[in-house]
């Protein structure tokens, strides 16, 4: 794998970022362009994960050696410039064996999931001693400021007094130490104690990672004055998880569970960079026990990227994932489009599926759903399973399945529409492809 599109050099330093980094698989082999710093022709290449160190990122910088004809240049062994390190490169340098920095350790020189290398020849002082350059590109460690009263201009509090409704940002500007009267305009059950943790912290950061932040503060412009953010319906636990990927401090989530407990507030406060990197890390993290989770998150928070690989994931092994019991807790939406999949990797019964739509709304009923909601609008869950059931295709059942185990479960036949779901089947049955109305009547695809 080699990227060519994002360095920049000069004459004196070559800059090199790697977006995306979390989405590159293990023990790959990432290389930049060629570039020429000084006298040398120079590449940076990486290898995320080897085999004898399956948690460790191996950088080397790849020299060629240079004799005294041009011509006559020739590859030699990569030369580990890095972890970081300062290496005075020359005709006679040699090379000593490779060294590597943990991935958990990465966190310092990664930002919004993007690794910065620079290359830059040491300057050697009229003393002799070797001065090194500048570090580019590297984010601040600015998490002692974060903490800090003397350094913030804004206070963030957080109030978790609603667990069912959306988000509320309030925007506030003390006048000479008076607090304006907190006000909110969001209804529903409080907590009998809500929870409230107050968190100091920069505009310019907080408005550079969410756009609802900057907007809200951008309503007020006036210099001179304390800005206060008063937050509703989040819990600071949640929160203060966020600031520390928002300030650069997290290497990543903690497990799966956690990047999806983090998205829906990120949504909520439109944290754009940090919402893409947590559904980079659920892509990379998908498996037949967390998928309807990933799934229901990235269908309600839009992410057609992550939608699509549990798709395909579901599409290679559908009985592994309907026969999942996370499967009960999928969204009505999630359930549509799982039911619709085409073009599987093997032959699957049809019973599966009709199967797993039982099973899906006996859970329902037994956490007594009566509304469900759908494309953002409220549905009896009777109609919900009424589209639900549509999705089988009845047609590829044996008739004797018809007759004797779905005609006699009187709450599917009592659901709207499905009497004449069977008519279709039984008349393709008899007719064959005649009497071809629906899509019902093919088999689904494979690929």
């Amino acid at each position: 794998m080699t990227l060519h599109d994002y360095g920049d050099t000069s004459y004196y330093t070559y800059y090199w970022r790697v977006p995306r980094f979390s989405s590159i698989p293990l023990k790959t082999e990432v290389r930049s362009a060629w570039f020429r710093l000084d006298k040398y022709s120079m590449m940076i290449q990486f290898y995320k994960g080897t085999e004898d160190e399956p948690n460790a990122l191996q950088v080397d910088l790849v020299i060629p050696r240079v004799h005294e004809r041009l011509s006559d240049e020739e590859m030699i062994e990569p030369l580990n410039a890095f972890n970081p390190s300062i290496v005075e490169i020359s005709d006679e340098t040699k090379y000593e064996c490779k060294r590597f920095i943990s991935l958990d350790q990465l966190s310092t020189i990664i930002t919004m999931d993007e690794i910065r290398f620079s290359v830059c020849p040491e300057n050697k002082s009229s003393s002799g001693y070797n001065m090194s350059p500048l570090k580019s590109l590297s984010p601040i460690n600015i998490k002692s400021f974060r903490e800090s009263e003397i350094f913030h201009d804004v206070l963030i509090r957080v109030i978790n007094d609603n667990s069912v409704q959306d988000v509320s940002v309030e925007l506030y500007v003390n006048h000479d130490d008076q607090t304006a009267s907190e006000t909110s305009s969001i209804t529903g059950t409080p907590l009998e104690q809500p929870e409230e943790e107050s968190f100091f912290v920069h505009r310019l950061v907080l408005s550079a990672a969410s756009d609802l932040i900057f907007e809200k503060l951008m309503e007020e412009k006036h210099e001179g004055f304390k800005r206060e953010i008063v937050i509703r319906g989040v819990d600071p636990r949640i929160f203060e998880r966020i600031l520390d990927f928002v300030y650069g401090l997290s290497p990543g989530p903690n497990s799966v569970q956690e990047a999806i407990d983090l998205i829906p507030v990120t949504y909520q406060l439109k944290l754009d960079g940090i919402r893409q990197y947590l559904f980079q890390y659920l892509q990379l993290n998908i498996s037949n026990q967390n998928m309807w989770g990933v799934w229901n998150c990235a269908e309600k928070f839009m992410c057609p990227d992550t939608q699509d690989i549990c798709e395909r994931k579901m599409k290679t092994k559908p009985l592994d994932t309907l026969q999942s019991v996370y499967w009960f807790s999928s969204d009505p939406k999630v359930v549509l489009n799982a039911l619709k999949v085409d073009y599987l990797q093997k032959p699957v019964d049809e019973v599966v599926f009709y199967e797993a739509a039982l099973i899906w709304r006996d859970a329902q009923i037994k956490k007594a759903k009566k509304w469900l909601y759908l494309d953002n609008k409220k549905v009896a869950l009777s109609d919900v399973f009424a589209q639900i059931i549509a999705c089988i295709r009845f047609p590829q059942m044996d008739a004797s399945f018809l007759s004797e185990v779905v005609e006699k479960n009187e709450a599917v036949m009592n659901t709207t529409g499905v009497q004449e779901l069977i008519f279709e089947a039984y008349r393709f049955q008899a007719c064959g492809k005649k009497k071809i109305t629906s899509v019902r009547c093919y088999p689904r695809k494979r690929f």
